[in-house]
């Protein structure tokens, strides 16, 4: 769901998008299919055959929002948008605000000598930069994440393209062992492609228990927000090879295969995030995790890291951009027992086994259905 905006300046475009817009009015523009004019539309995602499940109503807050009683898709006039357009969430904010003629007037621009005011993310981001200079913490950085099989290379070109520091936070609130607590960590830094502005601070732990098993925590956006180490280099690369999580997309880099490199939707759920157009011109390859099937919840049946690959699939080649997925049937251990992601492959069996699995690209008949026909 589109997040509510922290701004204090006033609401974002995509606040006002959704808390004025009708969803149900929205849903009539975008050609809904409705039985009977009136009660539940048809989601526009399923087959014809389906019935008519998708809700809306109004929420406590008074806004519109919708809520589809078979797929579990839900949210506001901007997840509708999304869903009826299948369009990334920029699109999407865009294109409703031509349509409906809603506008956000700027920011009230600063007094002369006034410095604009940090976001979060810039701010959090600054203090893991600042530790990550302090060679004890900077030890740490590389420790962690060379025990993860990741390259020095890799680590320092991060380090120094600032997409790579150090967070010690802890909460002074939340005590040991539970969720938000916190605890010294890698800060994987998600910036902007054109600008460089902050978007998002990823936290990796070293020690997950102590933040009640999570392992990792973002502060700032994570739809829309990828991370990259190095956006100079991914401008001159040819292939790009799409992961997860920020660690896999380090993995990639680990290779240094030539014109090549990694980049994380911060989560696999970002695939309806992400605004494709950047690998215009570019071979992408989808290496999302090699999950089981979910046994509930809106995937049921499905391997969910499949399911967003295919997704990705789907935009892509709507874009007209080669995209090939890895053969998952090959990440296996020296005991012939999967392994989940890229940076399991790489502590397995080192930047060449890595190196080798990212080469092999679709090696069955149909494209982007693996042969053995295991994955949903």
């Amino acid at each position: 769901m589109t997040p509510p905006s922290n701004n204090k300046n006033g609401p974002s475009l995509a606040d006002e998008l959704n808390a004025r817009i009708d969803c149900e009015d929205l849903a009539l523009r975008l050609n809904f299919e409705r039985p009977g004019d009136r009660g539940n539309f048809k989601n526009p995602q399923t087959a014809k055959s389906h019935s008519a499940t998708l809700s809306i109503f109004r929420g406590d807050d008074g806004r519109s929002r919708f809520f589809d009683h078979r797929t579990g898709d839900k949210g506001g006039a901007i997840d509708l948008y999304m869903l009826g357009r299948g369009c990334d969430a920029a699109t999407a904010i865009r294109e409703l605000s031509d349509m409906y003629g809603i506008k956000v007037a700027p920011p009230p621009a600063a007094k002369t000598g006034e410095r604009p005011e940090r976001s979060l993310p810039e701010w959090i981001a600054d203090k893991c930069l600042a530790a990550a200079r302090e060679s004890g913490q900077r030890d740490r950085i590389f420790e962690y994440l060379r025990g993860r099989g990741v390259t020095d290379k890799a680590i320092q070109r991060a380090v120094d393209k600032h997409t790579l520091g150090f967070n010690d936070y802890v909460s002074s609130k939340v005590p040991a062992g539970e969720a938000g607590h916190g605890g010294p960590g890698v800060a994987f830094i998600a910036r902007h492609i054109d600008t460089g502005a902050v978007l998002a601070v990823e936290t990796r732990y070293f020690d997950p228990a102590a933040n009640g098993k999570v392992k990792t925590q973002t502060q700032g956006e994570k739809a829309g927000a990828p991370w990259c180490a190095d956006w100079r280099r991914f401008a001159a690369a040819r292939t790009v090879v799409v992961c997860e999580s920020a660690i896999n997309a380090l993995s990639v880099d680990s290779c240094d295969i030539a014109g090549m490199v990694g980049f994380s939707l911060q989560g696999a759920g970002n695939a309806r995030n992400c605004d494709w157009r950047v690998m215009l011109g570019k071979q992408v390859v989808l290496a999302f995790d090699n999950d089981p099937p979910e046994e509930q919840g809106k995937l049921a049946g499905y391997c969910p890291g499949m399911y967003y690959a295919w997704q990705a699939h789907e935009a892509l080649v709507g874009l007209d951009i080669p995209a090939l997925m890895l053969d998952h049937d090959e990440w296996l251990d020296d005991d012939r027992e999967p392994l989940n992601d890229l940076n399991d492959i790489l502590q397995a069996k080192g930047v060449d086994g890595l190196a080798a699995v990212l080469k092999k690209q679709e090696p069955w008949l149909v494209p982007g259905l693996h042969g053995k026909g295991s994955k949903g």
